[in-house]
């Protein structure tokens, strides 16, 4: 099984090129999109579960010149096996007209450390 998130990173533009260097040597890191004209950085993380996005999102928010480091899109093979098919998900979505009827069954506030 894997994980991915995607984490939106906003950075001190005084440390960019540092921040992207020290994310280069993380394991599990890609950097998709450095944008410096917003000082901001989007990069995937890819690990086994759940701990081990959240101790990766641990280690860029350690990195200097980083702000702020925010996950908005996780994907666990587990959680979607355990709840629906892929295919049963998009036989819903595309019979749904109204957002209503759509369930989301994600929760990764609660796999966060109080």
């Amino acid at each position: 099984m894997m994980n991915v998130s995607s984490i939106i990173i906003k950075i001190d533009w005084n440390h960019y090129e540092n921040v992207i260097s020290e994310l280069g040597l993380l394991e599990g890191i890609e950097v998709h999109i450095c944008d410096e004209a917003t000082a901001s950085i989007i990069v995937s993380i890819t690990a086994v579960d759940v701990s081990g996005e959240i101790a990766r999102l641990k280690d860029i928010e350690k990195i200097t010149g980083v702000l702020s480091a925010n996950m908005h899109y996780s994907y666990s093979e587990e959680e979607l096996e355990k709840n629906i098919s892929t295919q049963k998900m998009l036989e819903n979505i595309e019979k749904s007209q109204d957002a209503k009827e759509i369930r989301y069954k994600g929760n990764v506030g609660s796999w966060l450390p109080e």
